[in-house]
């Protein structure tokens, strides 16, 4: 696989695109006198998400939107957002950030000692912002992934009915140093705020992942099977928002199969024996076997792993 199959035909025949510029401009006029977060320290990557756009991945457009859902829907929940409001997803910490108007915003999935104006705050949780606080994320901990929600969602611009950020779509991808995101209005001055969710268990350690066999499983041979069952496995340095790369090699199929459609959770594997966890920026369509397929609440699992981090994968059908 080279990236993404299909972008020379997005960026031929795109038309839906094409169609979002007159939106583009409606936005620009929209966020001219909204308040603002500015990016005052950046970690690894950061990007808007919100749960992804649908039904264009017959013109070979991603999806996108978070990769932990789980986190990401009750961030904006406890805001009193829709599950699909824009908002931030950070991928590993450093961060830091200056809100110039009154707000409510939360942090969920990993917990990197945030801290608002050097005062320690607690994460699976809500808080009251004022104009020129102070939000930073800097310090190891536990899990990859956080998210900060605000009050009313992020209001960047919208491509084909979502904000989710992607480097072939969207004019930004990546969160920068200086950069000012628009954020709405904080009107509910009544909204309850210091909401911590005592209820929201996640544990970040966990490495126990369920699947089920893939469309290609019946290419596996009985060895490779084996593996699969007994074997610890390594995500890779090379992981990101495309996909996660195992560092051990499973016996690889002999043959070849049909490029098919692929989706988040398809779990292909290369001649060279490496397996990709797809997740939410994957190509629409691939050439490699899909061996296993893990459903959403196991990837919510997987997007809080670091490199380094070992999986174990639990089979549930049998063939």
């Amino acid at each position: 696989m080279t990236g993404f199959n299909s972008i020379p035909l997005m960026n031929q025949t795109l038309k839906p695109v094409e169609l979002e510029f007159g939106r583009k401009f409606r936005n620009l006029l929209q966020t001219k006198n909204m308040p603002e977060l500015k990016v005052l320290r950046c970690g690894t990557y950061g990007s808007i998400q919100d749960l992804g756009r649908t039904g264009y991945r017959d013109w070979g457009v991603p999806g996108s939107g978070v990769l932990d859902e789980q986190s990401a829907k009750t961030a904006n929940l406890i805001c009193g957002n829709s599950e699909n409001s824009g908002m931030l997803e950070l991928i590993g910490p450093g961060w830091e950030f200056e809100f110039n108007q009154d707000t409510l915003i939360s942090i969920f999935g990993a917990d990197w000692h945030p801290e608002i104006n050097h005062k320690r705050v607690r994460v699976q949780q809500n808080h009251v912002i004022k104009a020129g606080d102070i939000l930073t994320m800097r310090y190891p901990g536990n899990g990859r992934i956080a998210y900060l929600g605000i009050a009313g969602g992020f209001q960047t611009e919208e491509i084909m009915q979502s904000r989710s950020w992607h480097p072939q779509i969207t004019k930004s991808f990546i969160l920068k140093k200086h950069m000012l995101l628009p954020y709405s209005e904080f009107v509910n001055s009544n909204f309850e705020n210091d909401i911590f969710i005592k209820e929201y268990s996640k544990d970040l350690s966990e490495n126990g992942i369920i699947a089920v066999p893939g469309p290609e499983w019946n290419l596996l041979n009985p060895e490779a099977i084996i593996q699969l069952n007994e074997n610890e496995w390594t995500i890779s340095n090379q992981s990101n928002r495309m996909a996660y790369f195992v560092e051990e090699k499973l016996i690889p199929v002999t043959g070849s199969i049909l490029t098919s459609a692929v989706w988040p959770g398809i779990v292909q594997l290369t001649p060279s024996g490496q397996m990709m966890i797809l997740l939410k920026d994957a190509q629409t369509t691939g050439g490699y076997p899909r061996i296993l397929s893990i459903s959403q609440n196991e990837l919510n699992k997987i997007a809080q792993k670091y490199p380094g981090e070992k999986l174990q994968l639990k089979l549930t059908a049998e063939t």
